[in-house]
């Protein structure tokens, strides 16, 4: 199976992210758009592994507290474009945390620095300044999803396996 960990987004966040890709069609930016009921947040990339147990096992493990996380802005990274995340110090650390399972439990483990992002179209061919501006949307990121990726007649289909609700303390720190 072709496997991801990501963040799922609320309906309205879809919506909203769905109303921008609608504005970037308008203004005559074409390509291969995300399907609505496709958008989401990549945590880590597991390629294809039938590990499956293994890895409902390590998350079931995990630790960490629901954080509010807030979408900002559009950027590109060539001819991929996406809505980023405004920098958030508890999505780093469940990367981080994630990634540092992932790589104990013998899965391969992406170097690259982590950019929180949700892809909107690939192959893109815009005309100049073709970006809409953009409202921030601030969500609440209360659980983890192992997705399968794969072909269901045709369309790229993102099928949830296993889901993960964060459940801990808020704050760590103690006041002094």
């Amino acid at each position: 199976m072709r496997l991801f960990l990501a963040v799922s987004l609320p309906q309205p966040v879809c919506a909203a992210l769905d109303t921008t890709m609608d504005e970037l069609r308008r203004r005559g930016v074409s390509g291969s758009f995300t399907r609505r009921e496709n958008l989401h947040l990549t945590l880590a990339f597991l390629g294809e592994t039938d590990r499956v147990k293994c890895l409902t096992e390590l998350l079931s493990r995990l630790k960490a507290a629901p954080f509010e996380m807030t979408i900002q802005g559009l950027g590109q990274f060539s001819d991929t474009w996406w809505a980023g995340a405004a920098p958030n110090p508890q999505l780093q650390e469940l990367v981080y945390r994630l990634r540092s399972e992932l790589s104990a439990a013998g899965f391969p483990v992406d170097s690259r620095r982590f950019c929180a992002h949700i892809t909107l179209a690939r192959r893109v061919r815009a005309v100049q300044g073709a970006f809409p501006a953009f409202a921030p949307l601030t969500f609440t990121v209360d659980r983890i999803t192992l997705m399968h990726s794969h072909r269901v007649d045709g369309l790229l289909t993102y099928t949830p396996v296993w889901e993960q609700t964060l459940i801990g303390p808020q704050n760590l720190t103690k006041k002094k």
